[in-house]
């Protein structure tokens, strides 16, 4: 169809407008680039000042988590980003009607300030720790006091020996029996033999049980030294505690080296010939084996050290001059106390993605304006 003048003429002024419009877009986005770069600029230091609180945060969740076995998350830029973009589901402005959590009943969080109760302390944005299949070292103290327990309840000689007392003997007529018990009522006669000494699979199977649980402790003591070891912390009281720390665990591994340096069994030693006599015997006959009471009372009391010290530290790492806590009002979202780490970084987190001139925030608000103007500009 051939277009009229009338036509020709409101087309020409479309296309011209259009032209005039697509300039007016380029100035805009023009204007909204050097607006984020500044945006970026104010927003570079806080970012920093998060990352750096974040870099001593992250080794005291993982030395904790050896500790007491919960994971904590570890709070990342895209987190921070998820949440100043109000991305569903994200972390610091919770925003599912259909999913409350235990501090917003709501499940939407209406305040300008972030909500602090999720990867600012370590936990998920349901505001729970993670879930965890680590075992923490206060488990495995547990465990091994458990384990040795176990052995405790066996006779000095098996302990040293890995081995029992059994009696021996046959029945007449033959086939009437192999134990005297079964003989005697198939109405046998059963005619003692000479006691001899075989393995206790019970015994054997406690002291391979308690080597791994000890190795296990190893492990989590060498982790925990390496995780220390790697935190360049300025703090005068977290650099003492971190010393001691230090030495508690180095004490623990020289322990442990030498009680896994220890013999399993004493197999030079003579035994006696019955089993009373191998019964009745003490520590002194036998060479020190793994299980003896005098090697196994010094694990037994670093056992009970460590065990006090573990509570300590963790109370330390948990406590106001390492992770610490925040304080927020629910109901207007203003943080009304802090401590330690967490309560640092939570301040530089509010100047970043606060609602109202956070700078994380205006960067994000730049980004999604520029957005905008493409897709008119591409109409």
């Amino acid at each position: 169809m051939s277009l009229n003048k009338q036509d020709r003429i409101e087309l020409s002024a479309k296309m011209a407008g259009a032209a005039e419009e697509k300039s007016a877009v380029d100035k805009t986005i023009e204007i909204v680039d050097q607006a984020k770069l500044k945006a970026e600029a104010k927003d570079s230091p806080n970012k920093k000042l998060v990352d750096e609180k974040t870099a001593l945060i992250n080794p005291y969740q993982n030395e904790l988590k050896l500790l007491d076995g919960t994971v904590r998350t570890e709070l990342t830029e895209s987190v921070l980003l998820d949440s100043a973009k109000r991305v569903l589901g994200n972390s610091f402005f919770p925003n599912k009607p259909n999913a409350p959590l235990p501090s917003i009943p709501g499940g939407v969080w209406l305040n300008f300030s972030p909500f602090s109760r999720t990867h600012a302390i370590g936990k998920t944005s349901l505001e729970v720790y993670e879930s965890t299949g680590n075992r923490g070292e206060q488990i495995i103290l547990t465990d091994i006091t458990s384990k040795i327990l176990s052995i405790e309840a066996k006779i000095i000689a098996t302990r040293a020996t890995g081995k029992k007392g059994q009696t021996t003997g046959s029945c007449t007529p033959a086939g009437s029996g192999t134990t005297q018990s079964v003989c005697i009522a198939n109405g046998g006669t059963w005619t003692p033999g000479p006691d001899v000494f075989v393995s206790d699979t019970d015994t054997q199977g406690f002291l391979s049980d308690l080597k791994a649980l000890v190795q296990e402790w190893e492990n989590t003591l060498n982790n925990q030294k390496s995780i220390i070891n790697s935190i360049s912390d300025s703090n005068s009281v977290r650099k003492t505690q971190n010393l001691a720390a230090l030495t508690d665990i180095n004490n623990s591994l020289t322990i442990i080296n030498n009680w896994q340096a220890v013999q399993d069994y004493d197999t030079t030693t003579p035994l006696p010939s019955t089993i009373a006599s191998f019964n009745a015997l003490t520590e002194s006959y036998f060479q020190q084996t793994k299980m003896q009471p005098t090697t196994l009372q010094i694990l037994k009391n670093e056992l009970t050290a460590r065990s006090a010290y573990v509570v300590t530290r963790k109370d330390q790492l948990s406590g106001g001059n390492y992770l610490g806590s925040i304080t927020q009002d629910m109901s207007t979202g203003s943080i009304t106390a802090i401590q330690g780490l967490y309560g640092e970084r939570m301040l530089f987190i509010d100047m970043r993605i606060n609602a109202v001139g956070g700078t994380l925030s205006e960067v994000v608000a730049f980004s999604m304006s520029k957005t905008s103007q493409n897709e008119i500009k591409n109409q």
